[in-house]
């Protein structure tokens, strides 16, 4: 269970660990407010696709569980990541039937594990968090993928509001958090559309606020 004092604090900027809690106790109902009532339908075809990696997965900020549930499988352990105790009890409830899900109660940015993850998927997590937190998210996957790992993306929402969560994404400013630590996109898909390799990088930028996209760690 979290620290009492880290339920009461929160992060230093942006939703507490209380207002998440408070969102889930108040009750959110399937499909409605940042719940999409299923996995998002690109990643499920990443996923039927085989065109994802095996091992051990990790989706911070799971929400209800639909994609730990979703990339759960005999070859792929997969943990989701929630700060609310109340989310992650639902999160619990909703993955029950599959013995290859875990929910960890946890933040995602002080979460001590020695497990390095072959698969990390992001839907709204980096949306949903504080602008100032966004360097340390990009370091915190960096950490948390093992080299040559896999981090897919699914760049939401896209826009140029300024108010949040959920804050608005854009090409740029993904390519600016992820370069420097050497990730390369690989592979790139639109919703609808069969995923087909990358052939320049200004594709790849060009084409990250509308695809599902999955980059790779450069090995040092």
């Amino acid at each position: 269970m979290a620290d009492k004092q880290q339920q009461q604090t929160g992060t230093a900027h942006g939703p507490t660990i209380n207002s998440w809690e408070r969102m889930w106790t108040n009750g959110i109902p399937p499909g409605l407010f940042f719940d999409a009532g299923r996995v998002e339908p690109a990643l499920q075809e990443l996923i039927d696709d085989k065109a994802l990696p095996t091992g051990v997965a990790l989706v911070p900020g799971c929400g209800r569980g639909y994609a730990v549930d979703a990339l759960a499988g005999p070859n792929r352990h997969t943990i989701g990541l929630e700060v609310s105790q109340t989310g992650a009890d639902v999160a619990r409830d909703f993955v029950k039937s599959n013995p290859h899900a875990e929910i960890v109660l946890a933040d995602f940015f002080t979460w001590e594990t020695p497990t390095k993850f072959d698969l990390i998927y992001d839907c709204t997590f980096l949306c949903a968090i504080s602008p100032d937190q966004r360097e340390l998210w990009a370091k915190r996957m960096h950490e948390l993928l093992r080299p040559s790992g896999t981090l897919v993306l699914d760049i939401f929402p896209i826009g140029d509001h300024t108010t949040g969560p959920p804050y608005a994404m854009s090409a740029k400013l993904v390519e600016d958090l992820l370069t420097p630590l050497g990730f390369t996109c690989t592979l790139l898909r639109e919703p609808g559309e069969k995923a087909r390799p990358k052939t320049t990088a200004v594709e790849c930028i060009s084409l990250i606020c509308c695809i599902l996209e999955s980059v790779s760690l450069n090995e040092d």
